[in-house]
C-alpha cells in the first residue's frame, strides 16, 4: 500500500506528457481503491470469523468405531479367549434379545427350534445357545452366576432385554478364577450404571413392527435416565430404565413325518402285488405328514436401576443394582397330520393302483401317491387275497390343537463395595 502511494505522488511529479501521466496516474489510483477494498473485505471476514469463533461450541463426533476398539480393548487386554458386545452394537443391530445379539459373536450360535429335540414348533427369537458347537453354556450377570429354573444351570438369554444392557462378555477358554459349570464357555451380561458415563443422559426409543402373515403390529418402546452429582460426602449416581417390547408372528409349514425302512418291490410299490413280486431293495419310506400354523405372541416388561457412591477421594465405591425381566409368551398351534404305522415290511401306506413311487439316489422317497388298505387298523392287517391289489382308502388324519401360555420372571439384586486400602496393602 504505501509502495503504491509513493508511485501515485512520483508520477504527480514527472515531466511525463499529460496524457501518458494522467493514464499511469489513474491506473495506480485505482490499484489503490483496489486494495483498499480487498484489505477492508478480509478485515472484514477475519472480525466475522473471529466472532463465529467465540461463539462455536465444541462438538464431538463418536461413531461405532469407538465401540468397536472398546470390544478389541477387551479382547487384547483379556488373559483368555473372550469376545464383547457393547451397547453400541448392541443398539446397532436389528435383535429383540440378548440370545439374539450373541450370534453376532464368531463362534457361538442359536437354536432356531423351540427346543433341541423339537423341530416341529419354530422359535421367533432363539431358544438356545452354543459356543464352538458345545452346549452347558454357564450364564453370569455382572460376574455373578445366574440361572431360569429350566432344568439347568443356564440363563434363558431370550428373557433379557437386550436394551438393558451395557455390554457382552463371551468367554471361550476358562481359568482357574473362574467358577466351572461352563464346559463350552462363559455369558457375562454387563448391566449399565450411572457412573460409565461422565455426563447426564436421557435417551429414548420407539418403533413397531408389522408382520403380514399375522396381521398385527408389534410395538417396542425403551427409556433410560441416568443422573450424577458432587457433595460434600462424595458423588452420586442414579440410573433406571424401563423398555416394553411385543413380537407377533405366524409360522406356516408342511413337512413329511420321520422315515422308516420299507421294501421295494418289482412293482414300484412297498407292499408286494402278489407272490411273484420280488423284493428289489430297501429304501426310506415316510410315516406321514403334517400341515399346520403356529400363531406366536411375546409381551415382555424390563426393569433395570443402578445406584451409585464414590467418596471424595475415591478410595471407596458403593453399587446396588435391580434387574427385572417379566416377559410372557404364549402360541398357538392348528395342524392336520396323517399318521402311518409301518411294522416291519407291512406297513398301512402303499401306491395308489397303476402308480409307482420314486426314490432317490440315497433309496429316499421323492414323490408318489400314497393311500391305505381297506379294513386297516393300528392294531390288524388285513392282506388282500392272493394276486389282488387292495383297494383305495383314505389314510388316517387327526386334527390337533395345541395351547401354550408362560411366564417368566428373572430377578437380580447386588450390591457391591470396592475399598482401594493403599499401596502400602499392596
Amino acid at each position: 500500500f504505501m509502495a503504491l502511494s509513493n508511485t501515485l505522488e512520483t508520477l504527480q511529479r514527472t515531466r511525463l506528457a499529460s496524457p501518458i501521466r494522467a493514464g499511469l496516474s489513474r491506473f495506480v489510483a485505482g490499484a489503490i481503491v483496489y486494495y483498499n477494498n480487498v484489505y477492508a473485505q478480509d478485515a472484514d471476514d477475519d472480525d466475522s470469523q473471529a466472532e463465529e469463533d467465540a461463539d462455536l461450541e465444541e462438538v464431538v463426533v463418536t461413531g461405532f468405531a469407538s465401540s468397536l476398539r472398546s470390544a478389541q480393548a477387551i479382547k487384547e487386554s483379556s488373559d483368555v479367549v473372550v469376545d464383547s458386545i457393547t451397547a453400541e452394537d448392541i443398539g446397532a443391530l436389528p435383535d429383540r434379545s440378548v440370545t439374539e445379539a450373541l450370534q453376532r459373536i464368531p463362534g457361538v450360535s442359536i437354536n432356531r427350534f423351540s427346543a433341541g429335540r423339537d423341530p416341529d414348533h419354530f422359535s421367533v427369537e432363539g431358544s438356545g445357545l452354543v459356543i464352538r458347537g458345545l452346549t452347558y453354556v454357564k450364564s453370569e450377570i455382572n460376574g455373578r452366576e445366574s440361572f431360569t429354573a429350566n432344568n439347568g444351570r443356564g440363563l434363558s438369554f431370550a428373557d433379557i432385554p437386550a436394551e438393558l444392557l451395557a455390554g457382552v462378555d463371551v468367554y471361550k477358554s476358562l481359568t482357574a478364577d473362574r467358577l466351572e459349570g461352563g464346559i463350552s464357555g462363559t455369558v457375562n451380561l454387563r448391566t449399565r450404571k450411572p457412573f460409565d458415563s461422565q455426563e447426564n443422559i436421557f435417551a429414548f426409543s420407539a418403533e413397531a413392527t408389522y408382520s403380514d402373515f399375522i396381521e398385527e403390529t408389534s410395538p417396542r418402546a425403551t427409556v433410560l435416565g441416568s443422573y450424577r452429582w458432587d457433595t460434600s460426602v462424595g458423588e452420586f449416581g442414579v440410573l433406571g430404565s424401563l423398555t416394553y417390547s411385543q413380537v407377533q408372528s405366524r409360522a406356516d409349514k408342511f413337512q413329511i413325518s420321520n422315515f422308516a425302512p420299507r421294501t421295494l418291490y418289482e412293482s414300484g410299490d412297498v407292499v408286494p402285488a402278489g407272490d411273484d413280486d420280488m423284493p428289489v431293495k430297501d429304501v426310506w419310506f415316510p410315516r406321514g405328514a403334517v400341515m399346520g400354523s403356529q400363531e406366536f405372541d411375546r409381551e415382555r416388561y424390563g426393569y433395570a436401576a443402578s445406584i451409585q457412591w464414590s467418596s471424595p477421594d475415591d478410595n471407596m465405591e458403593a453399587t446396588a443394582e435391580f434387574l427385572r425381566s417379566d416377559a410372557r409368551e404364549a402360541w398357538t398351534e392348528h395342524t392336520m397330520e396323517i399318521a402311518t404305522d409301518v411294522v416291519a415290511d407291512q406297513g398301512d401306506s402303499r401306491a395308489i393302483p397303476g402308480t409307482t413311487f420314486t426314490f432317490g439316489n440315497n433309496d429316499i422317497f421323492e414323490s408318489g401317491y400314497i393311500t391305505a388298505p381297506v379294513g386297516w387298523r393300528s392294531d390288524q392287517w388285513n392282506a388282500p387275497p392272493a394276486g389282488q391289489r387292495t383297494p383305495i382308502q383314505a389314510l388316517q388324519g387327526q386334527n390337533i390343537y395345541r395351547a401354550v401360555d408362560q411366564k417368566f420372571v428373572t430377578d437380580d439384586y447386588s450390591l457391591k463395595f470396592k475399598w482401594f486400602l493403599g499401596n502400602e496393602w499392596a
